[in-house]
This record gives C-alpha cells, sequence and structure tokens, in this order.
C-alpha cells in the first residue's frame, strides 16, 4: 500500500516515473476488517489499523491517482482458506481474497496471478519466486 502512493508521489513531484514494474503480494487494497473492529473498539487502537480500515481516508487516497502510465502493475495473491472467525471463507490467513482483489486494483493490474498458499507462505514458496522473476524478465 505505501509503495504504491511512493511510487504516485514520486512521479507526481518530479514528473518522472522511476517505476516500470510494480509487483504485490497478498496486500489487502480494500483494507483489512480485523483492523476496524481494533478501531472501534480499543481504546487507542495502533495507529496504523487506522489506514487499514475499509474505506479508510489512506486507502481511498491511493486509488484516487492512477498509477503512472508506464509502470506495469503485477498482482499476485494468496489463498489458502483458513478457518479464521474474523475473516471470511476465503482468505489467506491475514487478508480476505475480496481485499486482495480489490475492484480497483484489478482494474489498474496487467496481471492477476494467484497461488493456494497463506500470506506468509507466499513470500517463501519456490513457485511464486518463478512468477515473480517471470515478471521481472518481461
Amino acid at each position: 500500500l505505501i509503495a504504491r502512493r511512493a511510487i504516485q508521489h514520486v512521479a507526481q513531484e518530479s514528473g518522472i516515473n522511476f517505476v516500470p514494474k510494480f509487483i504485490s503480494f497478498s496486500s489487502p487494497w480494500g483494507g483489512i476488517e480485523s483492523a476496524a473492529l481494533g478501531v472501534k473498539y480499543l481504546k487507542t487502537p495502533v495507529p496504523s489499523w487506522i489506514d487499514v480500515c475499509p474505506g479508510s481516508n489512506f486507502l481511498e487516497s491511493i486509488f484516487k491517482q492512477p498509477l503512472p502510465a508506464d509502470t506495469r502493475f503485477y498482482l499476485i495473491f494468496g489463498i489458502k482458506t483458513r478457518s479464521v472467525p474474523w475473516l471470511p471463507k476465503s482468505n489467506d490467513g491475514v487478508v480476505n481474497v475480496k481485499s486482495e482483489l480489490f475492484e480497483k486494483a484489478q482494474k489498474e493490474a496487467h496481471t492477476i496471478y494467484g497461488f493456494r498458499l497463506g500470506h506468509n507462505e507466499i513470500l517463501q514458496d519456490w513457485r511464486v519466486a518463478e512468477k515473480l522473476n517471470e515478471f521481472l524478465e518481461k
């Protein structure tokens, strides 16, 4: 989420896009419901939770402007349904798939690719590394 905002900010401020490819992994583009619960019920919520609440000002702001036209965005997501009380059935153990596949993110993605892996597993699997290398070589 922060990388997307940084790409937009640098391109806007400098007039130059330094990032030809942007690859995200299991990102909660649509927010995290459990963060919203924390913000709602905790006396002093974790500040970053405010930003990742569905519909937050931060999440809205990162989609107000598109990625630079010459940045190719690859959206990689995981789905390994786990029975977690605060998540819908389709999730990666941390983020629900609906958030990973948030419509506004999908519209900007050049390629969307999913793996049957959990939120942390996706960063350690050799198949994901191969796909990452394939995207970097294009």
